[in-house]
């Protein structure tokens, strides 16, 4: 039997208890670290699944890319991580504003502290 709690103690400690937390503590503990290790586990198996998913999602359009002759498909420039993270999108909004702007103060029909004023057709 003492065995047993040997094997046990082994566990405990892979899952992170020390030798002290094993023996000398409350029996629930054991029970908690396994909880945990358990969940830890299946966050591990999600996480590994999902990078395989992404890691074929991206060989598929490097494929279709590939075999595409009409150049419909084009491989993403970044990846779609990128795409979800706010501060990216923050970025692209203030680029897109600084290059709109741009475009407007450029313009010869806008004159700084002028009026804009429609364009009149002169056709005949």
């Amino acid at each position: 039997m003492d065995s047993y709690y040997e094997e046990q103690c082994l566990v405990a400690m892979e899952i992170g208890m020390t030798y002290e937390q094993y023996w000398y503590s409350e029996p629930e503990l054991f029970s908690y670290y396994m909880e945990i290790a358990i969940k830890k586990q299946k966050q591990e198996v999600n996480l590994t699944d999902t990078r395989a998913w992404l890691a074929g999602r991206y060989v598929l359009m490097a494929i279709n890319t590939a075999l595409d002759t009409k150049h419909k498909c084009k491989y993403p420039e970044q990846p779609y991580s990128i795409k979800n993270d706010p501060e990216y999108k923050r970025k692209k909004l203030d680029a897109g504003w600084n290059n709109t702007r741009a475009a407007l103060l450029s313009s010869p029909n806008i004159q700084v502290g002028n009026t804009i004023k429609p364009r009149t057709s002169t056709t005949n």
